[in-house]
């Protein structure tokens, strides 16, 4: 990897606790058979003057204060410790989160979160991160984390779309996304990225795709189904063409049909499997394109009375003879 930086850092992004690593390019350390490698230490809050620690809380929770505004990184809170002196008023995934790393590539949304900026586990990491570049900073002011190599551990079991959006949390917290890689920490070996190419379109490794359809997939799947039959054939088809990757054009294709009708999409998704289109940039511009339908008033609650008895009513209370 082509570098102009003196350092190249290593993130052990923890479940409890992350840690920074860092080794400096020094030409006397060319044919050294081992590298000198360096770890980021920050003060204790609370602790002894001169006492420090090079493992820190992965902890996201809202500030105490709103004026201050902002998410901002649990150790500034004391860690776990506050957690557990508050544990009765503090409420996990809602005023505060620790790992989210299994919750990344599964589209699950924190709805109940009371964290600014936290509502996803890509938020939550990016936030992480974006901390543990500052704290690198504050500690000494020549690592800057965003111009230089990072290779940041996470499970080989990641999926696609929880290495993607674990190098988007990056590239959201100020790191350059070309010079991130993921690492293995139990092999010791770099994992493949799925780097975007164009506009809406990846790159992944066959290797890599997962060998059936997740449970939340199978979900998402029952749900377009449900909203039509040819909804259902259409997202079909996009799983079976893009794999985990589109699963976000099928959640947008569910979208369609909550702002324009199941009904009409399912219309335009049997058009679209005729037409040899089935995708939902198609689908999306053929309603946009498509004049809408007039609307007809039918009769079709049995509640609703007939017209001609409110013409009888009002002829009765105005004694109107015509």
């Amino acid at each position: 990897m082509k570098t102009t930086s003196r350092h190249f850092f290593g993130i052990d992004l923890g479940t409890s606790s992350c840690s920074i690593a860092y080794a400096t390019a020094d030409p006397r350390q060319k044919d050294a058979p081992t590298v000198g490698i360096q770890t980021v230490e920050i003060p204790v809050e609370g602790g002894h003057a001169g006492q420090f620690t090079r493992r820190i809380p992965s902890y996201v929770s809202a500030p105490p204060e709103a004026a201050r505004g902002g998410a901002f990184f649990g150790a500034l809170l004391g860690g776990p410790q506050k957690k557990k002196k508050d544990q009765a008023l503090l409420r996990r995934g809602r005023d505060f989160f620790s790992s989210v790393k299994s919750d990344l590539g599964t589209l699950k949304v924190y709805t109940r979160s009371r964290v600014p900026g936290c509502r996803t586990p890509a938020e939550v990491t990016t936030v992480i991160l974006d901390r543990l570049r500052g704290l690198a900073h504050d500690a000494n002011a020549a690592l800057d984390l965003s111009k230089a190599p990072v290779v940041i551990t996470v499970p080989a079991s990641y999926s696609a779309l929880a290495r993607t959006e674990t190098l988007d949390a990056a590239a959201r917290a100020g790191f350059d996304r070309a010079r991130v890689r993921l690492l293995d920490p139990v092999t010791g070996q770099l994992l493949r990225e799925h780097l975007r190419q164009e506009r809406g379109r990846h790159r992944i490794h066959p290797d890599d795709a997962p060998s059936r359809t997740p449970a939340t997939t199978v979900q998402l799947l029952h749900r377009a189904h449900h909203a039509g039959h040819h909804i259902g054939a259409l997202c079909d088809q996009i799983h079976r063409t893009d794999g985990e990757i589109g699963v976000k054009r099928i959640l947008g294709v569910l979208s369609l049909a909550r702002k324009h009708g199941a009904p009409t999409v399912d219309d335009a998704a049997k058009a679209a499997i005729e037409l040899g289109a089935p995708s939902y940039r198609f689908l999306r511009r053929y309603l946009e394109r498509r004049p809408a339908a007039p609307l007809s008033l039918r009769q079709v609650d049995p509640l609703i009375r007939q017209l001609s008895l409110y013409r009888d009513l009002i002829t009765q209370k105005t004694g109107d003879p015509t």
